[in-house]
């Protein structure tokens, strides 16, 4: 996971969503409410959560869908149709991992879905829904136009299991995790607001003091899980310290 340097763009989209949702009372977020405020999103926990855990909670009500692939275990799952998604979450996890897991599905549906279909909006009209939802196929105009936009007309119905075999679309994986990462991170535990809380605790720490530091703020009054919180505060500690000094890697300071 790749969380700094954080863009502008990232930053922007999470004080938009916190903005939209009242802002923040208290650490850890409640991300739930928010997204119930903000989002056409509704959040199912399931436990011991697999594809086809997912298949059999629609069956139960009387909604047939079949996703490729069955035994895989999740974290998290997010399925988008029309304009409205589920976000699945493995009710099995601890508090912590199903906070991470679901900001980090709520990422993807922000900047994957959500962005997009305003882009697309923007340039090409409010029309445009219907043949984003699937209810028509594309004018001949629209896919020019959306051919010279970069903009995916296509209905987006799910997210399907992360794969591939080619290099880019292991790349386009890649960069659509660190996207989510990213963003999922700004959401539940900002980089201003953990790095102001770095600063007023030592005017001056090592690389590796600031790290463990960093990592008992993001667990203890963020709520992020602990392999989470480690490679973050890492990160942290390289932008506030400048990354550990030779003396300190060889444990002499």
């Amino acid at each position: 996971m790749n969380f700094l340097p954080l863009t502008a763009h990232i930053s922007d989209i999470a004080e938009s969503f916190w903005k939209k949702a009242g802002g923040v009372t208290c650490w850890p977020c409640d991300l739930e409410r928010a997204i119930a405020l903000v989002l056409p999103l509704d959040i199912v926990l399931l436990s011991d959560l697999t594809i086809k855990r997912i298949e059999e909670w629609f069956h139960q009500r009387h909604t047939y869908y079949q996703f490729p692939g069955k035994r895989t275990r999740l974290h998290g799952c997010l399925l988008v149709y029309r304009g409205v998604g589920f976000v699945f979450i493995d009710g099995s996890d601890s508090k912590e991992e199903r906070l991470f897991t679901l900001a980090h599905e709520v990422s993807h549906f922000i900047v994957e879905y959500v962005q997009p279909r305003l882009k697309a909006c923007e340039l090409l009209g409010e029309e445009i829904i219907e043949v984003l939802d699937g209810l028509r196929p594309p004018s001949v105009e629209e896919r020019i136009e959306s051919i010279m936009s970069a903009i995916n007309i296509k209905p987006h119905v799910h997210l399907l299991e992360h794969g591939g075999t080619g290099a880019s679309a292991r790349s386009s994986i890649w960069q659509a995790e660190d996207r989510a990462d990213e963003l999922a991170l700004e959401l539940v535990a900002p980089a201003e607001i953990v790095l102001s809380d770095l600063k007023a605790t030592f005017d001056s720490m090592s690389y590796f003091e600031c790290c463990h530091v960093a990592a008992d703020i993001l667990t203890q009054k963020f709520g992020l899980p602990g392999n989470v919180a480690k490679t973050y505060a890492r990160q942290l500690a390289q932008a506030l310290t400048g990354g550990p000094s030779v003396l300190s890697s060889l444990g002499l300071e």
